[in-house]
């Protein structure tokens, strides 16, 4: 796949996902540290939205970042290439 060349709509919907994940995992180890119960219900809920909003803006062909994060997400992850 190396070989291929390189897709910028490609790019900006990895770094969106690799985004949602490891914003995921962060909260997550957050809450469990906190021992706050229900979080971790609503953080699945969001999980799942941002991933089903993302998938939705791929097959369409679109490239709307996340809300609040999502332009960050494209600034801090461009070693993704």
């Amino acid at each position: 796949m190396n070989m291929e060349p390189k897709n910028a709509f490609a790019r900006f919907h990895v770094r969106q996902a690799f985004g949602i994940h490891l914003f995921f995992h962060a909260l997550a180890i957050v809450f469990t540290f906190m021992g706050v119960v229900y979080a971790p219900l609503v953080l699945y809920a969001l999980y799942l939205i941002l991933l089903v909003s993302g998938f939705l803006q791929a097959s369409s062909a679109k490239t709307k970042p996340l809300p609040l994060l999502g332009d960050h997400f494209q600034k801090w992850f461009t070693f993704i290439s």
